[in-house]
Formats: C-alpha cells, structure tokens, sequence
C-alpha cells in the first residue's frame, strides 16, 4: 500500500483521540493518519476504548441523570482544583456534542453501565454500588442483557495455564477472547502474564486449584497456587 505524499490535515498517532480528529478534518479535506505501531488504537487499544463525559444523550438515554452541579464535583474532587476552570466548563459544554458526533459518523458507543468511572467520589461509589446489585439481581434471574457466564471457559483456561503451554490463548485474537469472556479479557491476560513469567523460572507444579461460576457476583471465581520445584 502506497503512503500519499500530500494531505490536507495530517494526524499523528491513532489513538481516541487522533481517529475522532480524523473523522472530524474528513468533512473538509483529504486526511491521512500515521500511527508508530503495527495496530490502530494507540492507548485505547488498551483502554478498551472507555470515554468519560457527563450529561450526553447516551447516557440520558439509558437513565443516567447527571446534573451539571454534579459533573463540575466530579471533575473538581478528581483534579483536586487544579483543574482550569475554562478548560473544564469547556469539557462539560462541548462533550455531549462530541459524544453525540460520533454514532452520527459511523462509530457506535455504548453505556458501561457496570463502571461508570474509575475515581468515585462517595456519591458516585454509592450510585456505582447501587447499579452493580441492580445488574446482579437481573443476572441472577436471568434477565440481564450482559453476556452469560462461560464456566467451561474458566475451566478450560486454567486447564491451560496449569499444562504450562499457553499457545491456546496466544493464538487467540482480541475479537476471539472478547467473544468467551467478555468483559473478563483483561484478566484472562493477567493469568496469562503471570503463568508466563513462572515459566521463565522453569518448570511448575500447581497446589491448588478453584474455580466456581457466581451468578449473583456476576463473574467466576478462580484460584490457583503453582511453584516451581
């Protein structure tokens, strides 16, 4: 694939950030984008794409009711006021219509409903905790649109990660993981670097191992001990 020599707006890197830049310089010009890595994403690849804002569209929708007072708290408690006040009355104004330009352009969003932000204030801890035993209740019962459990997942990766050979799951792509374990990946990859340094030790030998699918907890829960000799 040939690189264009010339462009109207040119993006460096392709992170959140720089491919809602794109998709916004696209209306007026030819854009090209260049990213370091050999994956598009940048550090909401690893992220998992998560955006904070209050008060969009989205969020009303799925009936989260922030008010203005609560959003400028919560960006004042987790700045501990050193925030500029300009910069963030403009964060507050102009993010809901960022969050809504979006889907208009083609890329879908989502509420993730069952983490909210990742600095709670004790408001926000409480209404947190609130959501969470709402959704368990409904996973409990088995009307929650969240994906089911996957125990002969959970059984099978620590089938893996005990045998010592973890090509299963390098061999797995991103899509693939997120189809068995939704939004347990990132912890699936915990155990997998953690058995992968053991093994740069040597051999190992596992103790222990548990593992129990917990409706009410929404998630399963697995322990294992391994040492090496």
């Amino acid at each position: 694939m040939s690189i264009p020599s010339t462009c109207d707006v040119l993006i460096i890197g392709s992170g959140a950030g720089g491919l809602s830049a794109a998709i916004t310089a696209a209306a007026g010009g030819n854009v090209l984008v260049i990213e370091a890595a050999d994956k598009l994403g940048g550090a909401a690849a690893y992220s998992g794409g998560q955006i904070w804002a209050g008060l969009t569209d989205a969020a009303r929708a799925a009936g989260i009711a922030d008010s203005r007072q609560e959003v400028e708290a919560y960006l004042d408690w987790l700045s501990e006021g050193t925030a500029d006040l300009r910069l963030r009355d403009v964060f507050i104004d102009r993010g809901p219509d960022a969050i809504r330009f979006l889907p208009e352009h083609g890329v879908p969003i989502a509420v993730v409903r069952s983490s909210p932000d990742r600095h709670p204030t004790a408001e926000a801890r409480r209404r947190r905790e609130q959501v969470t035993m709402a959704v368990a209740r409904e996973f409990a019962t088995g009307t929650a649109s969240t994906q089911d459990l996957n125990p002969t997942w959970g059984k099978a990766l620590m089938e893996i990660v005990a045998s010592g050979d973890l090509s299963p799951v390098d061999a797995m792509s991103a899509d693939q993981m997120a189809a068995e374990t939704g939004n347990s990946a990132h912890e699936v990859r915990t155990w997998v670097a953690a058995f992968s340094a053991l093994g740069q030790a040597g051999p190992s030998a596992v103790d222990y191992s548990f593992y129990r699918p917990i409706r009410d907890y929404i998630g399963g829960f697995g322990v294992m001990a391994a040492r090496t000799p």
